[in-house]
Order: C-alpha cells, then sequence, then structure tokens
C-alpha cells in the first residue's frame, strides 16, 4: 500500500501530536493574550474591536486602558480638504470620545463602561476634535457628535459678526460629563485655561473633575491661576495619590510681568498638592514670575523628601539665590534650572549666589540628570560636579557674552570627576552673537582630555567646537570610550580617517558632523 494510502492511526504512520481543543475560555485567553501585545498599537486594537462581540469586550478595555493617543489623532490627512479619508478618520476619532461621555452619562447605555478604563485623560486631544468641528462646513458632524444626550455640551459664542462654535467651553463641558465615569484615571492633562460662564454654579470645572478622580497621579495644566479659588485646592486635597505636577504658566498676565502674586499663590497650591503621600516631580516652564522664595520654601517643607524630579524653567536670579530653602530638597534625581538668557542676570553678590546654588546641587548626592543654563554655570559646577555622580549632563546654553573666559582647564577637571558614572554629555552650541556665530576656537587641550577619561560616555554632543575637534581627538576618543553610541560634531577639521577611526566603535549607532560654511570665518 502506497504511503498516502496507509490509514490514520495504523502503525505505518506516526502518531499525531494531539493538540487541546480550542474551548471558549482557551479563546478568550488567546485574545487577552494578543491585545497585551497590541497595547501600543491602538490602531489594531480598533480595527480588532470591530470584528465580533467576543473581541469587542477585550480589545475595547485594552484600548481605553492604554489610551494615551488616539489612533487616528495624527493622520496626514489632518489639514486636507473634505475626503474619504477624512471621513472615516474623523468617524473613528469622534466615536471615541463620544463612547467615553455616553459611557459615563449611563454605563448601560453602551456596550461596554468605556470611561471606566480610562486610565490617561488627555483633553489637549478632545480640544483638537473639538477645534477640527468648529468650521461651519462642520456642521453636520458637530450635530451628529452632540446628538442623543450631549446636546447641553454644544456651546456657541455670540459677536457682533454672528454665533460661532466655541470649541474651549464644549470641550470643558464634555469633561464634565467623562469625569464622572473615569475614576479610575490616574493622569489628567489640560491645556487650555479655565473661563468660568454664567451657567456655572459653584466650582469651576478643574473643582468638578478633581472631586471625580480619587486616583490621579500626574497633573498637568497650561494656566494654574485657576487655583487661586480656594475650592479647586480644597478639591485637589482630595487626589491623595498626586506625585507629578506640570504647569505651563501661572497666568498670561504674570508671563507679561503684570501680576505680583504668583509665588503667594504658587505656595498656596503647593501646600494643597500632593498631601497623602508628597510630589515626587514638578515642573513650571515659566517660573519667572511665579517661582520664588515662598514656593521655595513651600515645596522644600511639603514635598523635600519625596522630590525626585524638579524642573524650573525661565527662573529668575532671585530663585536662584534662594535655593538655600529648600534645605529638605535632597533627593533628586533628575534636575532642570533654566534661566532666560534674553533677561540680562542682576547678582549682587556673585560668590554667595554661586556657593548657594552649588551647596543646593551637592546637596542631591543620587541627582543622576543635570540640565543646567544659568549665569556662571562654570563656576557652579566646578564647586559642584566634585560631590556628585552624574549619568547625564546637558550645557544647554551660555549666559555669558564673553567667551574666552570660559571652560578653563579647572571646569574641565571637574568633568573629569565624573568618569565612573557619565554617559551622556552635552555640550553647549555655538553662541550667536550680533547675527553672526561665536565659536569656541581658543579652548585648551584640557576638553579632550576630559572627555577620553569618560570611559563610560555613550552620547557626546560638542557642536559648539568646529575650530577645535580633529581627526586625532576623533581617534582618541575611539580608543578611550569604547562605549560611545551617538557622536554629534560640528567641525571642518574632519576628514575620512575620522570616520575610519568611528569604524572601530562596536556600538555605534548614529554620527552626525555639520559644518555651515558661510560661519567659517565669524
Amino acid at each position: 500500500m502506497p504511503v498516502s494510502e496507509v490509514p490514520l492511526g495504523t502503525a505505518s504512520t506516526p502518531s499525531p501530536i494531539l493538540q487541546p481543543p480550542l474551548t471558549p475560555s482557551l479563546l478568550i485567553d488567546i485574545v487577552h493574550l494578543i491585545c497585551s501585545f497590541l497595547h501600543n498599537d491602538l490602531g489594531t486594537l480598533y480595527s480588532l474591536s470591530l470584528a465580533c462581540r467576543l473581541y469587542s469586550t477585550i480589545a475595547l478595555p485594552a484600548l481605553y486602558t492604554s489610551l494615551t493617543t488616539f489612533p487616528s489623532n495624527d493622520d496626514e490627512d489632518r489639514l486636507q480638504p473634505e475626503s474619504l479619508q477624512t471621513s472615516a478618520r474623523l468617524r473613528k476619532w469622534s466615536s471615541l470620545w463620544r463612547s467615553l461621555a455616553l459611557s459615563a452619562l449611563d454605563p448601560q447605555r453602551t456596550f461596554l463602561p468605556y470611561a471606566r478604563h480610562l486610565r490617561v485623560l488627555d483633553l489637549r486631544d478632545l480640544l483638537s476634535l473639538m477645534d477640527e468641528l468648529r468650521p461651519s462646513r462642520m456642521a453636520p458632524w458637530r450635530k451628529a457628535f452632540f446628538a442623543d444626550g450631549l446636546e447641553e455640551c454644544e456651546k456657541v459664542r455670540v459677536f457682533a459678526s454672528g454665533t460661532y462654535f466655541d470649541f474651549n467651553l464644549s470641550t470643558d463641558f464634555l469633561a464634565d460629563i467623562i469625569t464622572k465615569g473615569t475614576r479610575n484615571a490616574v493622569a489628567l492633562i489640560r491645556e487650555t485655561p479655565e473661563r468660568p460662564t454664567a451657567e456655572e454654579q459653584g466650582e469651576g470645572h478643574l473643582a468638578r473633575w478633581l472631586l471625580n478622580l480619587p486616583h490621579l497621579e500626574f497633573l498637568q495644566v497650561f494656566s494654574a491661576e485657576v487655583f487661586e479659588d480656594e475650592r479647586v485646592r480644597d478639591a485637589l486635597t482630595q487626589c491623595p495619590k498626586l506625585r507629578s505636577l506640570t504647569i505651563y504658566l501661572w497666568s498670561q498676565a504674570a508671563a507679561l510681568g503684570e501680576a505680583t502674586a504668583e509665588d503667594s499663590a504658587l505656595s498656596q497650591l503647593l501646600s494643597s498638592a500632593g498631601q497623602g503621600v508628597g510630589l515626587e516631580r514638578f515642573v513650571m516652564e515659566h517660573g519667572t514670575r511665579t517661582f520664588g522664595q515662598l514656593s521655595i520654601s513651600a515645596l522644600s517643607h511639603f514635598h523635600g523628601r519625596t522630590l525626585v524630579e524638579l524642573e524650573i524653567l525661565d527662573i529668575s536670579t532671585s530663585a536662584l539665590t534662594q535655593l538655600s530653602l529648600a534645605s529638605n530638597v535632597t533627593q533628586l534625581r533628575i534636575c532642570t534650572l533654566s534661566y532666560d538668557s534674553h533677561i540680562t542676570p542682576e547678582i549682587d553678590n556673585i560668590e554667595n549666589y554661586i556657593k548657594t546654588l552649588s551647596s543646593f546641587l551637592s546637596s542631591n548626592a543620587s541627582l543622576q540628570i543635570l540640565d543646567i543654563r544659568v549665569p556662571n554655570m562654570e563656576a557652579v559646577l566646578k564647586s559642584s560636579l566634585q560631590n556628585l555622580h552624574l549619568h547625564t549632563l546637558r550645557l544647554t546654553e551660555l549666559i555669558k557674552p564673553r567667551v574666552e573666559s570660559l571652560f578653563g582647564p579647572d571646569f574641565w577637571k571637574a568633568i573629569s570627576t565624573q568618569s565612573s558614572s557619565l554617559q551622556e554629555l552635552y555640550l553647549p552650541p555655538p553662541l550667536v552673537s550680533e547675527n553672526s556665530l561665536v565659536e569656541f576656537s581658543d579652548l585648551p587641550g584640557d576638553m579632550m582630555t576630559a572627555v577620553c577619561s569618560l570611559p563610560k560616555l555613550r552620547t557626546l554632543e560638542a557642536r559648539g567646537f568646529t575650530r577645535y575637534i580633529t581627526d586625532e581627538d576623533v581617534y582618541n576618543v575611539v580608543i578611550n570610550c569604547r562605549e560611545l553610541r551617538q557622536l554629534m560634531l560640528t567641525s571642518p577639521l574632519l576628514t575620512d580617517a575620522a570616520l575610519m577611526s568611528l569604524s572601530g566603535l562596536p556600538e555605534l549607532r548614529e554620527f552626525l558632523a555639520q559644518y555651515a560654511a558661510p560661519y567659517l570665518h565669524a
């Protein structure tokens, strides 16, 4: 009998590998496993949820749990005229937010209680959707979105020229509904200021949202002026797990220098935020008029022992000289202090300023990432680096018009003290002074000695040394920094010999060498 005709199960054929039957419970387990692998592929999760009811019950909770950006928010046709692709994208995008709102109104009304699964409530995305529904040609889309129970959220503003869809206020009223069902959310991102209306009674929008977010850990707001209302600060105390607070600015008036009491208001906010465990992360992106003596004291008193990440942009020299008040802030692992280089620094006592700032940095012995742009930066670093073991050092910009006195031998010796730990070194880019490029062309040989003393270095960016780095320097870096993965230079002196040297780096992933010819004789 031919082999092909041998009956199954006879001695002439191998026994088949026994497979367990595909039971409904096993199928569910498989779908759960697939969805867990797809938690970052939101578009596929969305498509999977449309396949059948079984897939929907698993894929949709996974989708909303993982949702930080919506699947179709970055399509290239976003700004193109109306098309079939645009319609499909808007249908998908709007259905997600509409489902969130309707499920929060009545969990029994939708297939699943979608809002209950949401972990990150990013209102920037909802605002972007409302903005896209703003033009008059989108009126049919708006009518469909706000139908069947969401009509009261469609807000308009009346001007002399006519009545227009108020996409900002509509976003806030939709969020009023959605947050009622998002008690499991851990992050709230809001990029618009509070704009009260005559329709509101009692506390404003943010206060309502906070009262519905008992598990909130991350809060990011554009304008913190709303926290001047005591009711909002009281609502914040109902979020005992809060550990990260990011503020873009306190108010537009503060950013323009037209307000004076923001330091006090910020200190009151810091005394209310994170009362349960204390903040681990605090970011203030426009701190010139806001972050001052009172704020520093409150930050130290209420959060000093838990704070591990501090980022203050546009920090004033006054605040820098007051960091001696932050005596409890000793656990930082990430620190960003950035002074506005367009403002001429005013420091009465330079020695005291350097001592205060150096002492603040040195007291945080666990500091791993330091991003610093402050006046007299080189003197501050010379005094503090010897007490630190950094993984990343970023010198973003110099705040000093005279470059010839910068980066002396003592500074490079201070960089060498990080030889046992430093993995990323970002040196300042060239200075632009009076519409011309000022390069650091007269640096001592101590620079390359310092770089070559960093055996764990993985990233080196040195774009301000265009007339200094040579083929020999690259060769020495290759010999001494064997773990280098990224090298970014700006030099006209490099030849093919430098590329030959770089080929000996086993971990090198990126090499960028640029030079702008018009600046050759700057």
